[in-house]
């Protein structure tokens, strides 16, 4: 693996990394959200929806 010299200081660096952190976690739970909901869908959207 290579080295990669960032322009950010280690405090920014540590901000941004929280920052994406999170927005991961809020996507992961959104996407099983989303994959529960597909799985549940009953009635007339059924067959649009897959």
């Amino acid at each position: 693996m290579s080295v990669v010299k960032s322009p950010l200081s280690e405090s920014d660096l540590k901000l941004v990394g929280e920052a994406l952190q999170g927005a991961l976690v809020d996507l992961v739970d959104l996407s099983l959200v989303a994959k529960q909901i597909h799985w549940n869908v009953v009635g007339p959207r059924f067959r649009s929806v897959h």
